[in-house]
């Protein structure tokens, strides 16, 4: 009789164990990108129409628009691989755009403005924010959001929702506007899930 007990008793603790294994394992296939409140945009490949270039310390790329950093080291220092933001080349207008790599159901964009560092002499004053399935918007991107922006040695997180869902593939942050010697973004976030 004990031993029929004991047995039973493992039987089920191997059952609840069976459940338990298989609860997690179908946990761990769902695709990540199908989490709206991870940030698609992170790390993804990054274009822009120019970048800020002085020499190898200072450099502001577009991939820095989207690297997850929102630091502004001071621009005055010499540190390779030190600047997480994006800026333009002097005085023009232009755009940094980010690639999803597929279509998503866009919920929500998250963006936040640059001071360059301790120099506080660049920012976006004006923006429009694009949406589209097309890299080069030859069929034109649907505008969004646009707004303005002041220069903030603290600036925080501006952010627009969407309902519904905007469908796209490619962001296009776009300055329409700058302060002193150009405009930039530290840093452009984007939430959705995968069509």
């Amino acid at each position: 009789m004990k031993n029929t007990g004991l047995i039973m008793i493992i039987g089920l603790m191997g059952l609840a164990c069976s459940a338990t294994f298989q609860i997690n394992t179908a946990d761990t296939q769902q695709p990540s990108q199908q989490n709206p409140s991870i940030n698609i945009a992170l790390n993804k490949p990054a274009t822009a129409s120019s970048y800020w270039y002085f020499d190898e310390y200072s450099l502001f790329p577009p991939a820095a628009a989207v690297d997850g950093k929102t630091g502004e080291a001071n621009c005055a220092d010499k540190v390779k691989g030190g600047q997480s933001y994006w800026l333009l080349a002097d005085q023009r207008l232009g755009w940094v755009q980010v690639d999803l790599g597929a279509e998503y159901d866009i919920i929500k964009i998250r963006w936040l403005n640059t001071h360059n560092g301790t120099c506080q002499d660049r920012a976006t004053t004006r923006y429009h924010i694009e949406v589209s399935s097309d890299p080069n918007n030859a069929t034109g991107g649907r505008e969004v959001a646009q707004g303005s922006m002041d220069i903030e040695t603290n600036p925080s997180f501006m952010e627009k929702s969407f309902t519904p869902a905007v469908v796209g593939r490619y962001v296009r942050f776009v300055v329409d506007g700058y302060y002193k010697n150009g405009g930039g973004l530290n840093e452009l976030e984007v939430y959705g899930t995968q069509k």
